[in-house]
C-alpha cells in the first residue's frame, strides 16, 4: 500500500487526514466519480506539498501516470480506504464517493499528527471541497 516515510506514516494516511477532516464536518457523500476523483484529489495534494516536512514527503509519493492522469498510490489508497469501511462508490453509476468514516475513527486517524498538520488537513480537504464543487 504506498511506501512509508517513517515507520508510522504512509502515502494513504492523506487520503484518510482528508477524509477524517470531512467526516468531522458532517460531510458523507462526495458528488465525484472514482476516476474524477483523482483529478480533485490532485488539488489537495497541492496543499500538502505545499506544507513541507514530512506531509510533502508523502504527497511526493503521489506519482500521475501521464495517459491515465491517475495516481496509483490513490487507487491503492481508496482500496485500503474501502477495506477499512472507511469509504465506498455506491453502484451502479459511481457518481459518488460515500464517506463512511466515524468519527471516533476520524479523531483517531487525526490524533496521530501534530496540530500544525491537521490544519494542513483542513486545507486540504476545503481545497479538495472547492475543486468538486466547482
Amino acid at each position: 500500500m504506498g511506501t512509508s516515510v517513517s515507520s508510522t506514516k504512509r502515502a494513504e494516511d492523506l487520503l484518510l487526514g482528508a477524509l477524517a477532516v470531512l467526516t468531522l464536518q458532517g460531510h458523507t457523500a462526495l458528488r465525484v466519480s472514482d476516476r474524477s476523483f483523482h483529478e480533485h484529489f490532485g488539488r489537495a495534494l497541492d496543499v500538502f506539498r505545499q506544507e513541507g516536512g514530512e506531509i510533502a514527503d508523502l504527497a511526493n509519493e503521489y506519482h500521475r501516470d501521464i495517459v491515465s492522469e491517475t495516481y496509483d498510490e490513490l487507487d491503492h489508497a481508496l482500496i485500503a480506504a474501502e477495506q477499512h469501511r472507511f469509504v465506498g462508490f455506491p453502484n451502479p453509476t459511481y457518481s459518488r464517493l460515500q464517506i463512511k468514516m466515524t468519527r471516533r475513527a476520524a479523531e483517531r486517524i487525526l490524533a496521530a499528527w501534530s496540530e500544525h498538520e491537521r490544519s494542513a488537513f483542513v486545507r486540504a480537504a476545503a481545497s479538495l471541497r472547492t475543486s468538486i464543487e466547482r
